[in-house]
């Protein structure tokens, strides 16, 4: 905080002080001279005093309309102020961050008695967390003799969503964990899909004599059915890289995807959990429930990309990862830092599935950029599909949803368990 006069009151004082010069050359009296030259000056000094200008501004709390919004969505700032005496001119002023867009003006002019209330609304444009940065606040005297000016900090923050899409299909985990879901297992019990006919055993249960197939058949039969389980999902973020303009990048296709996914699993009682990479490694133990979704959101959310650090590179949590955890990749393979993690997550035996993130460069890139691009990218996907990866290849412009259905009717599902290393076939790169 900082006090000071302004250029008013040495305005009015240079003023006065040429009075008392022009007073003092005169031939009047004595005292009427002094009374004319330094009653501009008393009157200034005086006016500055009754108008308190040593009286501040207190800002009690700051609070947000929403704390949750989708790109695009408008907000209200609500900054509410208290003075112990009237202030004659306040003015508020808001600093937002670039991806913040005001609706209304930033800067509000005002006179406060009391306790006061002042809007500011604004328009978020990009996803991510976000919030106001700055508070100043300028109180001046009626005169404008003085001012305060004060800065506060807002620590304020909303998470805005990139538009996501409600995902139906799922891919086919190739290993469960007991407990009921939406995913077929190879284990015979309470289920929707069937598994085979077969006669009856003594040690089946009665109940699980199945009627209208005894009566075709003349014999006690039991039709099995695959039971219905749930897996653990790890979305693994590929932030090592972000291609693309602040609305068409391929970080943001990754958010968005990866959140869409983030909520059909949680449909399907999976537990989920997030592995982010970039320049480090964000861990999140797979979990379930509503305060899980909201801790994983606000993790997609907070993606960035990292600046460039020297050194080695911290390596992915291999010993916190369970074997039977099916990991969903979203990325647009361009990193061999990223390519070798699912690499060395499939060499451990773990299920990979890769949402490929594919997007044009742009048009000022030469033809050169062009192709060593592709080949990198083709030579990314190859490398994978040898190793038993599952590659999705999905164009932002449209929605998950074929993709994945694409996937189930195909019949595509990862391969689980270490398996064998195929040799790359020639390459057809031209």
């Amino acid at each position: 905080m900082s006090r000071h006069l302004t250029w008013r009151f040495w305005l009015y004082s240079g003023i006065s002080a040429a009075l008392f010069i022009i007073a003092s050359s005169s031939r009047d009296g004595e005292a009427t001279v002094w009374f004319i030259a330094l009653s501009p000056f008393v009157v200034v000094v005086t006016l500055s005093v009754l108008s308190r200008w040593w009286v501040s501004l207190e800002v009690e709390r700051v609070t947000l309309s929403r704390l949750r919004l989708i790109e695009g969505d408008e907000l209200s700032i609500f900054v509410e102020v208290r003075c112990a005496r009237p202030i004659a001119i306040v003015e508020l002023e808001m600093q937002y961050p670039a991806s913040m867009v005001p609706v209304s003006p930033p800067r509000v002019i005002q006179r406060i008695d009391g306790d006061s209330r002042v809007r500011f609304d604004v328009r978020v444009e990009k996803w991510g967390v976000i919030g106001p940065e700055f508070l100043n606040v300028v109180t001046r005297d009626r005169f404008g003799l003085s001012e305060t000016i004060q800065q506060f900090p807002l620590s304020n923050r909303v998470h805005v969503h990139p538009p996501t899409e409600r995902i139906q299909s799922m891919v086919k985990a190739a290993q469960t964990r007991s407990a009921i879901g939406d995913h077929r297992s190879t284990a015979r019990g309470p289920g929707m899909e069937l598994a085979e006919v077969r006669n009856y055993n003594p040690s089946d249960p009665v109940r699980l004599i199945h009627a209208m197939l005894s009566l075709r058949r003349g014999e006690p039969m039991v039709a099995d059915r695959h039971t219905d389980q749930a897996t653990d999902v790890i979305l693994f973020i590929d932030a090592v890289q972000d291609v693309g303009e602040t609305l068409d990048s391929t970080l943001r296709s990754t958010v968005a995807a990866a959140t869409g996914l983030q909520e059909r699993h949680f449909r399907s009682m999976d537990r989920v959990g997030i592995l982010d990479r970039s320049t480090g490694v964000r861990w999140l133990p797979p979990a379930l429930g509503r305060r899980a979704g909201h801790i994983i959101v606000d993790t997609l959310l907070s993606a960035r990309v990292m600046q460039d650090r020297r050194g080695d590179l911290p390596t992915i949590p291999m010993e916190s990862l369970d074997g039977r955890s099916l990991i969903l990749a979203v990325s647009p393979l361009y990193s061999e830092v990223f390519t070798s993690d699912l690499a060395q997550l499939r060499r451990r035996g773990h299920s990979v599935v890769v949402l490929l993130v594919q997007r044009q460069l742009d048009t000022g890139a030469s033809a050169i950029a062009r192709r060593v691009t592709r080949i990198t990218n083709e030579w990314q996907k190859r490398r994978l599909a040898e190793l038993g990866v599952v590659v999705l290849p999905w164009d932002p412009s449209g929605p998950v949803e074929p993709v994945l259905q694409k996937a189930v009717l195909a019949g595509q599902r990862p391969m689980g368990g270490r398996g064998s290393i195929r040799q790359p076939a020639a390459s057809g790169f031209r």
